[in-house]
């Protein structure tokens, strides 16, 4: 199992051991690398497609 497909299950296992309804998984979107993961996510485990887009301080 690759890494990626990991993630469903890890977070999963928090969601109960902490008792929660839901995820919220947070991504640094000033480059292209969360994009693979946010794909993923949305398409191969049904997760929400919701993508809030916030703009850094520090960002040119």
């Amino acid at each position: 199992m690759r890494g990626i497909e990991k993630i469903p299950n890890l977070t999963e296992e928090a969601q109960i051991q902490h008792k929660k309804e839901q995820v919220i998984l947070g991504m640094e979107p000033t480059g292209h690398y969360w994009l693979n993961l946010a794909h993923f996510l949305c398409n191969q485990c049904a997760w929400s497609r919701d993508v809030l887009g916030l703009e850094s301080e520090t960002a040119p």
